[in-house]
């Protein structure tokens, strides 16, 4: 439920994928990211470039997750709407162990 929120930001090559999601927001935020809209085939169905603190998306009902990134992530990797997502097995760091 906290995200992104209390941290100052997000290092090169970080990112939070957030499931069961079809909007955002940056309200409390500190600095801009930028926000993937996945669908259950991990499609691209929105993209939001540097999404500023105190800003809110819309809903993308066809979204099923979403993926929130260090601005400037989508341009630097060419990211499109309608482009596939693959994820690989990484190390997952977690507050709760």
């Amino acid at each position: 439920m906290i995200g992104l929120l209390g941290r100052e930001k997000l290092e090169k090559g970080e990112g939070l994928l957030l499931l069961a999601c079809q909007s955002v927001h940056t309200w409390g935020m500190r600095f801009a990211i930028d926000v993937v809209f996945l669908d259950k085939q991990w499609r691209a169905v929105a993209l939001y470039r540097s999404l500023g603190p105190s800003r809110m998306t819309r809903i993308h009902w066809q979204a099923r997750s979403v993926l929130e990134l260090p601005a400037g992530t989508i341009q630097q990797h060419g990211l499109h709407q309608d482009e596939v997502l693959e994820f690989l097995p990484s190390i997952i760091y977690s507050k709760l162990s």
